[in-house]
């Protein structure tokens, strides 16, 4: 899902966490400038097929936090 999300524009990370407080829950969290940035990778040839290979492998996608980029800094 993120073989070439790096050379998207609007695309800033993909961040995969472990819970602090449950080991048996990750945190999946992908940052783009804007929603709009988004939905075009949506659009883009290959995301749904990437979406199928990673369904199986997530018990429950639980909560969905959408937020505003209020600035990036340079790694």
């Amino acid at each position: 899902m993120t073989s070439d999300a790096g050379s998207m524009e609007g695309y800033h990370s993909f961040v995969v966490a472990h819970d602090a407080t449950d080991p048996g829950v990750m945190w999946l969290t992908k940052v783009w400038e804007n929603k709009d940035f988004w939905q075009a990778s949506v659009n883009r040839p290959g995301f749904k097929e990437s979406i199928d290979v990673a369904i199986p492998l997530v018990k429950d996608w639980g909560t969905t936090v959408e937020t505003e980029v209020v600035k990036v800094l340079p790694d």
